[in-house]
């Protein structure tokens, strides 16, 4: 990363060689779809070539920046085409066998989802770097500036607050189902 940054063109083709299928796995496990999670790799490997001179090996590892751009790009790419719910249902369609599978699915991946939205920011960001992006606790702090300890109980904190918020919208589904 350090030699990419100083230009060398060929550490960068190393470094992509290395780092894109795991840039391509995060991107798509947060949007559900190749198409986009190529656009998103693609967009993320410009940034990374144009501000590779920003990282910082004494904030944390190259695998953590790298996966901090690809992110950002994710959510970049989400905020100009308002597509989260299209990638989704395309991923989901092509799997469901049934409509009865197809709905379901869309519902609990709108309810995590939504529930991941209502959480404070630092807590979103650990838990998409944590769950989406696979990084370990330590890549995590250190893409966020934070200990490991302070990562931990973010991510503790907002897995109770999902779990409560999830559990609250499945109760109330039930009345709902149920008439009540």
């Amino acid at each position: 990363m350090t030699r990419a940054a100083e230009g060398d063109q060929n550490a960068f083709r190393q470094l992509v060689r290395e780092s894109g299928p795991r840039m391509f796995g995060q991107a798509y496990k947060l949007c559900g779809n190749a198409a986009a999670a190529e656009d998103i790799v693609q967009d993320a490997l410009i940034k990374l070539w144009v501000h590779a001179d920003r990282f910082n090996a004494q904030k944390g590892t190259a695998n953590a920046y790298i996966a901090r751009i690809t992110h950002n790009c994710a959510v970049d790419y989400f905020r100009k085409n308002k597509t989260t719910a299209e990638l989704l249902d395309h991923n989901i369609a092509d799997e469901a066998e049934n409509v009865e599978i197809l709905i379901t699915r869309k519902q609990q991946a709108s309810g995590i989802l939504s529930a991941i939205d209502t959480l404070a920011d630092a807590q979103k960001e650990a838990v998409l770097l944590f769950y989406f992006h696979d990084l370990s606790t330590a890549d995590v702090a250190g893409s966020m500036g934070k200990s490991v300890k302070a990562v931990e109980r973010l991510l503790s904190r907002a897995r109770s607050s999902l779990e409560e918020k999830l559990s609250a919208t499945i109760k109330k589904g039930e009345r709902h189902y149920a008439g009540q």
